[in-house]
């Protein structure tokens, strides 16, 4: 299949990166989710660090939620610059989930990523200076050190040719993106002492709905395999579901744990699991009538990932307030 573009490239390298950001980080999108997978972080440990008191907003927090934004679109074009390859060859192939890319048709060129990803790294280094603190600098430098290692398969080459390896190596930087937000929360609390099983119980269970959408859009039937490696290849299509059904599953019982630990009312936790029966009823069609239209998993994982977020926000202010009297203040 060929790989012409049915759209000349835009004439400026603005244009070129807008179309890209549309096709593949569209910023209405990650921008507003970017948002409440801080909020809902921040939200929580500030509950756990300071009991019955209102969650806090700041210029701090507003800024992390900016960096989570500006990091998200990093990895998106460090992946982008490292799998050219690999994406062209797909699209000659005929996947069709490749064939329309802008990097595969010719709407952005490798330099215009390249720039793109020097854009991203300043506009960062500018935003963290401005927030004027040591730590959440030194955050900031261990995830671009971690962005600069998987932008080289951590110099292990079996990762690029193995499914399971790049999960394992790749998926959890959405931890380190969440404890990076945790470093702005410390620095805000005053360095609060956190309890250690509420915390790891958090990360895991806002990981988990990521996790669950990065395996559920890699499940096919058989006859729509292409050459681009699925977890229905590796595990066969019977068992592939299991693996977003397990991190669903183990996600909703650490946050409904967390939940109730933080005093939050059973009818959140009933709203969690709601909304986790959304992706697990879309997988258990899948299971019993597999088509190409049942293996269409991704849209019912963001929905459990945007209501998970979005319910803890939601859940978190309506039970302590929200405080924002230092949003115009000084930091």
């Amino acid at each position: 299949m060929g790989t012409a573009s049915s759209r000349a490239p835009a004439p400026s390298r603005l244009g070129r990166w807008h179309r890209y950001l549309a096709a593949m980080f569209p910023p209405l999108v990650m921008g507003p989710t970017s948002f409440l997978r801080v909020l809902a972080i921040a939200g929580c440990l500030q509950v756990l660090a300071r009991p019955g008191l209102p969650v806090r907003l700041s210029w701090r927090l507003v800024g992390a939620a900016v960096a989570f934004f500006l990091l998200l679109l990093l990895f998106r074009v460090l992946d982008e610059l490292k799998d050219e390859a690999t994406d062209q060859r797909l699209a000659r192939a005929g996947d069709p989930r490749y064939s329309g890319r802008p990097s595969v048709t010719g709407e952005i060129a490798r330099a215009d990523l390249v720039a793109l990803r020097a854009t991203i790294v300043g506009a960062l280094l500018v935003l963290h200076l401005a927030m004027g603190s040591a730590p959440v600098f030194m955050a900031l430098v261990g995830v671009l050190g971690v962005a600069w290692l998987s932008s080289r398969w951590f110099f292990w080459p079996r990762v690029r040719e193995s499914l399971v390896l790049a999960l394992v190596t790749h998926n959890p930087i959405t931890l380190l993106l969440q404890l990076y937000v945790m470093v702005v929360v410390l620095v805000e609390v005053g360095g609060a002492r956190l309890p250690v099983a509420e915390v790891v119980a958090l990360h895991l269970g806002l990981w988990a709905p990521v996790a669950a959408w990065e395996t559920s859009r890699k499940i096919r039937v058989p006859e729509d395999e292409t050459a681009y490696q699925t977890y229905s290849q590796v595990l066969g299509w019977k068992l592939a579901p299991l693996l977003p059904a397990s991190l669903i599953l183990g996600g909703t019982l650490c946050l409904s744990w967390l939940a109730l630990r933080c005093g939050l009312p059973v009818l959140f936790v009933a709203c969690l699991v709601g909304a986790a029966l959304v992706p697990l009823a879309a997988l258990l069609r899948f299971r019993l009538r597999p088509s190409t239209a049942s293996a269409r998993l991704q849209p019912f994982a963001e929905v459990y990932l945007v209501a998970t977020d979005l319910g803890w926000v939601v859940a978190l202010a309506l039970h302590v307030g929200v405080d924002l009297t230092r949003i115009g203040g000084v930091l």
